[in-house]
């Protein structure tokens, strides 16, 4: 298990036009075009997360299983641990079936498109993801997300400070994360209802 030091920025219709080219101009490399499909399990602890995504991308299909939970650290922060597998048709199936045994909010799937670039970050492997998320309310739109894979409590405050420097070097100006999750805008865009 690593720590995903991620942060998520929405941007504007044209950030997300031209932001491709920025990042190609800055040594990141396209990989790939995917659209992912989301169904989150229900689970016991809030500070948790367990989901189940279908990723395609030219005519393939995978299946993986995330584990995501958030831990406070020394400093007060919080960062998500991530466990991250592939898995098979019947092994999903098995979780969709235990998932209707467990007497919790089902959320329905949800859907995003996602341009995937890797590159260096102050000597680190650095994913870059230009999102659209769309069927999620007032919070549909475009996405930028900055991420580093951390091994240890001690490296992610100098990640953190990373991600935010970079972040504000591609758009130009310092902007706040955004704070929720998109399970947790999910939630909240039901809630809000139609």
């Amino acid at each position: 298990m690593q720590f995903e030091v991620e942060r998520k920025f929405r941007i504007s219709d044209a950030e997300a036009g031209q932001l491709p080219d920025r990042l190609k101009s800055l040594g990141f490399e396209f990989i790939e075009n995917v659209l992912t499909t989301d169904i989150f399990l229900p689970v016991e602890a809030e500070d948790e997360m367990l989901r189940l995504r279908t990723q395609d991308s030219n005519g393939r299909s995978k299946l993986l299983i995330t584990h995501k939970r958030w831990v406070v650290l020394e400093d007060g922060h919080k960062e998500r641990q991530e466990a991250e597998e592939m898995i098979g048709e019947l092994t999903k199936q098995a979780f969709l079936l235990l998932a209707h045994q467990i007497p919790k909010e089902k959320l329905p799937p949800n859907s995003k498109r996602r341009d995937f670039y890797q590159g260096e970050l102050a000597g680190e492997q650095c994913l870059i993801c230009l999102d659209t998320a769309e069927g999620i309310g007032k919070y549909s739109g475009h996405y930028l997300e900055v991420e580093l894979l951390v091994a240890n409590h001690e490296e992610i405050a100098g990640a953190r400070n990373k991600v935010l420097a970079f972040a504000k070097e591609l758009l130009g100006e310092a902007r706040q994360p955004e704070a929720l999750t998109y399970m947790e805008m999910l939630k909240a865009s039901l809630a809000a209802g139609p």
